[in-house]
């Protein structure tokens, strides 16, 4: 995905309007167009201003990760299963509603608390 879909698709993710964020950013809506159509590339200073407030990190606007937070690159490189697990979530946390992701993290936060009681059933 180019660097204009994932601005696009984050910017919606969070709820705000092209004029929103280019206000936010002390630009044009028109130079924000731009960058989501890729007709132009933000300058590095610009990209982690979009990065800062959209809360995600220009690796993921810059497609060289799927993990928008970057939580993947605090868990070393030992542990690759947990690394794909963290992914898969995040990927999937993107179709899912406010609803069911706070049902999923309750559910998961259950499994955690009986993996650490030892009731492994």
């Amino acid at each position: 995905m180019s660097l204009g879909k994932r601005l696009r698709q984050t910017r919606l993710r969070r709820g705000l309007t092209q004029s929103q964020l280019a206000e936010r950013l002390g630009m044009t809506e028109a130079n924000l167009s731009n960058y989501e159509r890729d007709r132009t590339t933000p300058p590095s200073e610009r990209l982690q201003q979009i990065a800062e407030i959209l809360d995600v990190t220009t690796d993921y606007l810059l497609g060289r990760t799927d993990d928008p937070h970057g939580y993947a690159e605090y868990l070393g490189r030992e542990d690759a299963q947990l690394k794909d697990g963290i992914e898969f979530i995040t990927r999937a946390r993107e179709r899912m509603s406010d609803e069911a992701y706070a049902r999923f993290l309750q559910i998961s936060k259950q499994i955690a608390e009986m993996m650490e009681n030892g009731d492994r059933k």
